[in-house]
């Protein structure tokens, strides 16, 4: 059976890694080095069999995991976890989905990351890049259930308005960011 072909988006927590070489600041899958190209979807393919991705009977696509907390031991120093976008093909998996296109729409940066990377990214990819004030796994040990509750509003209302900075989905996120480091400077 093939994936079905979703007429919305559906957003999911994944990881990358940050490439700054002499293109610049990007996002690199952190598994295959694909990179997630800045301004245009990425576009899954499979490199397991002769189909479109995501294929249900394969283990090809774009990753997104539903739960925010299941990345802990994924996120290294200076790497980027956030919330991605996913259409077209999508398939369902056991902690989250598999997807035929994906775009980021919002990143949380490792605190090893520098500010002037945190910046490039956020220019050349169009979505804000908050910095966390610890490691990942660090926060989420703190209270994994409240960290979880909160990223999981972040991840329903980005998927409610992936297209556009909606006023909803940015107090999730300051929600989210006020739960684990005290409320986030509001910019003028």
């Amino acid at each position: 059976m093939d994936a079905p072909d979703l007429p919305h988006a559906v957003a999911g927590w994944r990881t990358w890694t940050v490439s700054t070489g002499p293109g610049g600041s990007r996002l690199l899958a952190p598994v295959t080095r694909a990179l997630w190209p800045p301004g245009e979807a990425r576009t899954a393919w499979c490199r397991y069999g002769r189909h479109d991705a995501p294929a249900a009977s394969c283990r090809c696509g774009l990753y997104a995991v539903a739960d925010l907390t299941r990345l802990t031991r994924q996120v290294t120093r200076g790497s980027v976890v956030g919330v991605a976008a996913l259409w077209g093909r999508v398939v369902e998996a056991e902690h989250g989905w598999r997807g035929e296109h994906g775009y980021p729409v919002v990143l949380f940066a490792e605190p090893a990351l520098a500010e002037r990377t945190r910046a490039r990214l956020a220019a050349r990819y169009g979505v804000r890049v908050h910095r966390l004030p610890a490691p990942l796994e660090t926060l989420v040990r703190g209270d994994r259930e409240a960290v979880s509750a909160l990223a999981a509003r972040v991840r329903d209302e980005t998927a409610r308005a992936p297209g556009s900075v909606a006023p909803h989905r940015e107090l999730a996120v300051a929600d989210l960011l006020a739960r684990i480091h005290g409320p986030e400077p509001r910019s003028a």
